[in-house]
């Protein structure tokens, strides 16, 4: 019974140790389907769609006819006094008097009206429009926020990628300057080293120290903020896994600065509010058209008196109508409101060119960036190749009393600083291309 409770335990410790390391572990693509999971402004933004897809409808815009049922049943009991005259060829000669109490008297009517709008001015057509035009524009602006979701995600992710990987750096540097320290401090013992060359080795081991400190700190800080950003608790553990170094080759800048011009998000949404205002003028215009407008009822009705010459009346049959309308004057109010839609038009033509150079402007530099960082790269892959010689060589002719603490501290900070560099260079190149795919509309169809 104990070795099977110690089997259980054991079992239970090594699921236990699997969950961890498994919230722990976390690729970029994990860290993007949580964010599109979790994030609420894509929620709200999805609820938009929906409400404007509801709207976007024949009958929100009017082009339908509307038809609508009445009844009613009215029942009156009253004392009645009525005193009716008789004629003769004199004029009156007498009257005759009826009286109740207690008279009923019953109505009971029920109809059904249907009612369309044989022509309105094209308002239903261009209407019709608008609320598609509205429903693509919300499809734009989740699309954009989904896009907007990626690249945060993937922005934190490396630059927590960047800050592991040079506090690695910064823990090998401070590897080899505490060994640098213990080899002084067992020289010390035979009268090989100096106080000074210890104090000197001492405060390396020092600052290479707070470095690791300020580098944990942002990583801590950085992590914080993705977890946050996933929707999680700040100090819910995570380690990132598989950060891929690749760096794929670019299209051509023509290929991508047309498909720039097709596919970008804040560009759709600039064209698509060009073809609002000019739907809202011609509604606006519409105002100088007659509007015409058909009727039909039908029409059931029964009127029963207790008292009085009719006794029961009903009426029940169809009626039909035809109705023109067209303003003549409106105070100028259609004309104003005609030339501020105008304006709108040209405003808002004005607006996407405006958003056109911009992203051009930005495409531009972060095409000219990742370029540059993919040169840049392969220069000082080269240079750290010569770094790690230049260092691996410094050790030796510090261990043969070649060189000083000094020249060995400048060799073992000049590889630190190439390692930055070539870090630093793999990840701007790495926020280069994803700006360059969330410009071109390329984010979503890759995740």
């Amino acid at each position: 019974m104990k070795r099977l409770l110690r089997f259980i335990l054991l079992v239970l410790i090594l699921l236990a140790y699997d969950t961890l390391n498994a919230q722990q572990s976390l690729t970029l693509e994990d860290a993007i389907a949580i964010a599109l999971q979790n994030n609420h402004n894509i929620k709200i933004e999805r609820l938009n769609v929906e409400q404007s897809t509801n709207l976007a409808t024949a009958g929100n815009a009017g082009l339908l006819p509307t038809l609508g049922v009445s009844t009613g049943f009215t029942y009156n009991s009253n004392d009645l006094y009525l005193e009716i005259a008789t004629f003769g060829e004199q004029g009156i000669s007498g009257s005759q008097a009826v009286s109740g109490n207690g008279v009923v008297t019953t109505q009971r009517q029920a109809g059904a009206t249907l009612s369309y709008t044989l022509f309105g001015g094209f308002r239903g057509v261009n209407n019709f429009r608008i609320l598609k035009i509205q429903k693509n524009l919300t499809e734009v602006q989740l699309q954009q926020v989904m896009e907007q979701t990626i690249a945060s995600t993937a922005s934190i992710f490396y630059e927590i990628a960047r800050l592991q990987e040079q506090l690695e750096t910064s823990k090998t540097a401070l590897a080899i300057s505490k060994e640098r320290l213990q080899r002084l401090e067992n020289s010390k013992t035979f009268g090989a080293a100096t106080t000074t060359q210890i104090l000197q080795a001492q405060v390396d081991v020092s600052s290479d120290s707070s470095t690791i400190n300020q580098l944990a700190l942002a990583l801590t800080i950085y992590k914080a903020e993705l977890n946050e950003f996933l929707g999680r608790k700040a100090d819910y553990p995570l380690q990132l896994t598989d950060v891929s170094t690749t760096l794929p080759e670019l299209e051509t800048k023509e290929v991508l600065k047309d498909r720039l011009l097709v596919r970008n998000t804040t560009l759709q949404q600039t064209g698509l509010a060009i073809e609002l205002a000019k739907k809202e003028t011609r509604i606006s215009q519409s105002s100088f058209l007659p509007n015409i407008s058909l009727d039909l009822g039908f029409q059931d009705y029964r009127e029963e008196n207790d008292l009085g010459q009719i006794l029961v009346l009903e009426t029940t049959g169809f009626n039909a109508g035809i109705t023109i309308r067209r303003d003549l004057f409106t105070g100028g109010q259609n004309r104003t409101r005609i030339q501020n839609n105008k304006i709108r038009e040209k405003q808002s033509l004005y607006q996407h060119q405006v958003t056109e150079l911009t992203v051009q402007r930005q495409f531009e530099t972060a095409y000219l960036t990742y370029q540059n960082s993919l040169s840049d790269l392969d220069f000082e892959k080269n240079n750290l190749k010569l770094f790690q010689q230049n260092l691996e060589k410094s050790r030796l002719d510090y261990t043969n009393g070649i060189i000083t603490g000094t020249d060995f501290r400048t060799a073992q900070l000049n590889l630190v600083r190439a390692q930055n560099r070539v870090v630093n260079l793999e990840y701007d190149a790495k926020q280069s291309l994803i700006q360059i795919q969330q410009l071109t509309g390329e984010l979503i169809s890759k995740n």
